[in-house]
Protein backbone atom coordinates (compact mmCIF):
# COMPACT_ATOMS: atom_id res chain seq x y z
CA UNK A 1 0.00 0.00 0.00
CA UNK A 2 1.64 3.44 -1.18
CA UNK A 3 1.39 6.04 1.27
CA UNK A 4 0.58 9.59 -0.59
CA UNK A 5 -0.77 13.31 0.53
CA UNK A 6 -3.55 14.94 -1.04
CA UNK A 7 -3.67 18.80 -1.41
CA UNK A 8 -6.39 18.67 1.23
CA UNK A 9 -4.09 16.89 3.33
CA UNK A 10 -1.47 19.72 2.68
CA UNK A 11 -3.50 22.54 3.21
CA UNK A 12 -4.56 21.07 6.26
CA UNK A 13 -1.22 20.78 7.48
CA UNK A 14 -0.15 24.51 6.76
CA UNK A 15 -3.10 25.81 8.14
CA UNK A 16 -2.19 23.78 11.43
CA UNK A 17 1.06 25.54 11.04
CA UNK A 18 -0.22 28.83 10.75
CA UNK A 19 -2.49 28.38 13.77
CA UNK A 20 0.35 27.32 15.59
CA UNK A 21 2.48 29.96 14.94
CA UNK A 22 -0.32 32.66 15.76
CA UNK A 23 -0.90 31.25 18.80
CA UNK A 24 2.87 31.23 19.51
CA UNK A 25 3.25 35.29 18.68
CA UNK A 26 0.53 36.31 20.54
CA UNK A 27 1.76 35.25 23.60
CA UNK A 28 5.22 36.84 22.95
CA UNK A 29 3.88 39.96 22.17
CA UNK A 30 1.53 39.61 25.38
CA UNK A 31 4.56 38.68 27.37
CA UNK A 32 6.68 41.80 25.97
CA UNK A 33 3.92 43.58 26.79
CA UNK A 34 4.11 43.21 30.67
CA UNK A 35 7.22 42.68 31.13
CA UNK A 36 8.88 45.60 33.01
CA UNK A 37 11.89 47.50 31.67
CA UNK A 38 14.51 47.24 33.74
CA UNK A 39 15.08 50.59 33.87
CA UNK A 40 11.46 51.38 35.38
CA UNK A 41 12.32 48.11 37.38
CA UNK A 42 15.14 50.37 38.94
CA UNK A 43 13.40 53.51 39.67
CA UNK A 44 10.85 51.54 41.38
CA UNK A 45 13.60 50.22 43.78
CA UNK A 46 15.09 53.66 43.78
CA UNK A 47 12.04 55.48 45.05
CA UNK A 48 11.07 52.98 47.61
CA UNK A 49 7.41 52.06 46.08
CA UNK A 50 8.61 48.32 46.58
CA UNK A 51 7.67 45.94 49.36
CA UNK A 52 10.24 44.32 51.39
CA UNK A 53 10.12 40.59 49.90
CA UNK A 54 9.87 42.42 46.39
CA UNK A 55 13.34 44.28 46.96
CA UNK A 56 15.18 41.31 48.34
CA UNK A 57 13.85 39.31 45.10
CA UNK A 58 14.81 42.36 42.94
CA UNK A 59 18.53 42.52 44.44
CA UNK A 60 19.19 39.15 44.21
CA UNK A 61 17.91 38.74 40.31
CA UNK A 62 19.84 39.54 36.94
CA UNK A 63 18.43 42.85 36.36
CA UNK A 64 19.39 44.28 39.28
CA UNK A 65 22.86 43.18 38.56
CA UNK A 66 23.01 44.08 35.34
CA UNK A 67 21.46 47.69 36.13
CA UNK A 68 23.93 48.36 38.48
CA UNK A 69 26.86 47.27 36.23
CA UNK A 70 25.53 49.93 33.89
CA UNK A 71 25.21 53.09 36.27
CA UNK A 72 28.63 52.39 37.56
CA UNK A 73 30.06 52.12 34.28
CA UNK A 74 31.57 48.07 34.74
CA UNK A 75 33.21 46.45 31.90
Amino acid sequence: MRHFITMWMVSKIINYFKKITNILLFFNMVKKVFKESIYKEYERYICDEMDDIEKSRYVKSRNFFLVTRINLNIK
